[in-house]
């Protein structure tokens, strides 16, 4: 995983730049109403904001008007994030040394740019002595942490959490996207995923989670600053439709009971290539097309990442994705296309596969979500005559358990960058 990461340019670069502009909601959202930019949906802004490159030092983002990258190498100590350490040096991502690693909590997440309005508050952690998040109510949103629960949201409030991750990205602005065309986006998307009645995991709820998880990783570890604006819209969007109108039955399943998606797409990531065209067909839709407008060159290359980062998400792809990170050099450059696209396959996999790293309560509801669902696919192959997953069908809580440390030890594991040298 990417984690504890530093960029340098001449002097670190502080997060928690304006501080006081994120540590209340209402102020965020004041401020923001009044922020006067308005976004440009013009060709020729939308070609300069998917040119390249926009690596470390070059960005100039602003938040609340004051610039957010220090070139004094102001204070403020690298963000971490989980365990281990990285650095950027000019435009390149590198892993720190071992033993240089120094565990430090995450200081406050200062936005790119003040989004004109947000539908939630943006908070911190809450201060010492303060209920945690979960028992707080919903206008309180924690979007800077690792503790927000989706899987206790009502779908306008999960719309309203991806709204708030797509403003805070500030992608939206630099590609010329309008406000309403992510509204339409997102309803149109959210109408696409099952209720979580009949999916109990792979819902809407899932899907803001992973995106919150994406976007969370790619502002505390800086990556951002590898990737283009068009790169990180697309990662945005793959994160929020990588399981549109999951069924919730596994590829397995599809294949073994020979169903129409399984046959057309031949057995290979049979959900996650319907979740590709799905997403396409969504971004077709009247007002909804965050990508209306590109130049010809730069939708194919939009098309190209959308779709191979959504078919990563394919748990039959992360020992070999693991093993590209883990043979990969410590260094990702920004100017090097294939390191950028590794990237985002990572940053999407790794928030996919997240749970493990959230406060035990919440991990704990994800787990049951998740072996609920297997419970239904392993009563349905029984019923079909079908062969039974057979890490689907857990008899006890203490085999559940045991499954659930085997995944952070063998999965989460592997995702750390650099974990296998």
């Amino acid at each position: 995983m990417l984690s504890n990461a530093r960029i340098s340019s001449g002097g670190p670069l502080t997060l928690s730049h304006s501080v006081s502009h994120v540590e209340r909601g209402s102020r965020c959202s004041d401020e923001g109403r009044g922020a006067g930019s308005t976004a440009s949906g013009s060709e020729d802004g939308r070609r300069a904001a998917a040119a390249w490159p926009r690596a470390a030092g070059a960005r100039g983002d602003s938040f609340g008007g004051a610039s957010a990258r220090s070139s004094s190498g102001g204070g403020g100590g690298p963000p971490a994030f989980l365990a281990g350490g990285a650095s950027f040096k000019g435009s390149a991502f590198a892993l720190a040394p071992a033993d240089a690693r120094t565990p430090s909590p995450p200081p406050p997440l200062s936005p790119r740019r003040l989004p004109r309005q947000l539908s939630l508050p943006v908070l911190g952690r809450p201060p010492p002595g303060e209920p945690p998040p979960l028992a707080r109510p919903m206008s309180g949103g924690r979007l800077q942490c690792f503790d927000l629960d989706c899987m206790h949201m009502s779908r306008d409030e999960l719309v309203r959490v991806a709204f708030d991750v797509f403003m805070l990205s500030g992608v939206l602005e630099e590609m010329g996207v309008g406000e309403a065309t992510l509204s339409g986006f997102l309803s149109a998307v959210a109408s696409h995923y099952h209720d979580p009645a009949a999916v109990p995991y792979h819902n809407l709820s899932h899907a803001v989670q992973v995106l919150h998880t994406t976007w969370l990783i790619l502002e505390l570890s800086g990556a951002h600053e590898l990737l283009s604006p068009l790169e990180e819209l697309v990662l945005l969007v793959a994160a929020i439709c990588h399981d549109l109108d999951h069924d919730g039955r596994s590829n397995s399943y599809h294949i073994n009971a020979h169903t129409e998606l399984a046959q057309r797409y031949n057995d290979r990531s049979v959900q996650e290539n319907h979740h590709c065209a799905l997403t396409f067909a969504v971004l077709r839709s009247r007002g909804a097309d965050l990508l209306a407008g590109l130049p010809r060159e730069d939708w194919r290359v939009a098309r190209r990442l959308l779709v191979d980062t959504i078919l990563a998400t394919d748990m039959s792809h992360h020992f070999s994705l693991t093993q590209d990170l883990q043979q990969h050099p410590p260094v990702f450059s920004a100017d090097s296309e294939a390191d950028r696209a590794l990237l985002m396959k990572a940053v999407l996999h790794a928030a996919d596969i997240s749970n493990p790293v959230r406060p035990f309560g919440v991990a704990l509801s994800l787990v049951d979500r998740v072996y609920d669902e297997f419970g239904r696919q392993v009563a349905e192959e029984k019923r079909e005559g079908l062969p039974v997953t057979a890490h689907m069908e857990v008899p006890s809580f203490r085999d559940k358990a045991k499954m659930e440390v085997g995944d952070m030890t063998h999965r989460w594991g592997d995702m750390i960058i650099g974990g296998g040298t």
